[in-house]
């Protein structure tokens, strides 16, 4: 089995009968499903041969698929019935049938074959295709998926900085904060709704947008976090701290909006912009 962001494959690779075969199966097939098709494809190869052996084995690296196909639990995954079946036909034509588990990725060559034969099956754009039926969970799964693209697609139109950098729905870890101040400041921040003389201008044309401290430039988040002098001194750790990992001392930087930047950097980051908005006071500005 072999698995691409657009394309699910499976393969069968038997040296013993000098066969090998790869198939493309339908679009949102699971990797549970495309072990089990393998395996019910493996047993349709055997079921119609002219001379069908006592015995035969099946090795698969799917604990799971051989578990489901070998109980007797109801499900609505048709590769199941499909293996189920074809063991119970093998079965009355004389031949006794064992699904054995193998490990994945430890060099036994038959397996590693199968997975290249998937691999290889998954690039090309008009391959050996099987319109397999999607299970219900399948169909869910794949509803859910179109669904989050649909919203992050039309999120996407938004103007925001905050919204416009995610490449998937959730929560971003290191936006969030266990100080619900904190974490309430950091959110106003990104989305650019606050409390800051920026803002409040942007509502009410008469008021007075500079900065509160007397100096000469618009009170809006950048300033505030990057260039107003009245809290310089409560920002040279998190200058110093960007400044030593080589990251430029700018207000997506701080914010956690520059999502090339390491999980764990990040962390830091805003831990450091943290104790910047309490420390300076800025936290009750904003």
């Amino acid at each position: 089995m072999d698995t691409d962001p657009t394309t699910t494959a499976c393969a069968v690779y038997s040296p013993t009968l000098n066969f090998e075969n790869a198939w493309t199966l339908t679009a949102g097939t699971s990797v549970f499903s495309a072990e089990l098709i393998a395996i019910a494809q493996a047993l349709k190869h055997i079921y119609n041969l002219d001379d069908h052996p006592l015995e035969v084995m099946i090795f698969s690296d799917s604990s799971s698929a051989i578990k489901t196909i070998m109980s007797a639990t109801q499900t609505n995954n048709e590769a199941v019935s499909d293996a189920r079946e074809t063991i119970a036909s093998l079965k009355s034509s004389g031949t006794a049938t064992s699904i054995v588990w193998i490990p994945s990725h430890t060099w036994i060559e038959g397996n590693e074959k199968a997975d290249r034969l998937a691999a290889t099956e998954c690039t090309k754009q008009n391959g050996n295709k099987i319109a397999n039926n999607l299970s219900a969970e399948e169909i869910i799964s794949l509803t859910k998926a179109n669904w989050r693209d649909d919203l992050l697609s039309t999120l996407r139109q938004c103007q925001k900085k905050c919204i416009q950098v995610r490449t998937r729905l959730g929560v971003i870890k290191w936006h969030q904060h266990n100080n619900r101040k904190i974490s309430t400041c950091l959110h106003r921040l990104r989305a650019g709704h606050h409390y800051l003389n920026s803002f409040r201008y942007r509502i009410d044309q008469e008021s007075d947008p500079s900065c509160r401290h007397g100096f000469e430039a618009t009170e809006n988040s950048q300033h505030l976090l990057l260039t107003c002098p009245k809290h310089e001194n409560h920002r040279t750790r998190l200058r110093l701290f960007l400044s030593g990992n080589h990251l430029p001392f700018e207000e997506d930087t701080i914010l956690g909006l520059n999502l090339a930047i390491d999980p764990r950097t990040q962390f830091k980051i805003r831990n450091l912009l943290a104790n910047f908005l309490v420390q300076s006071g800025v936290i009750n500005s904003i």
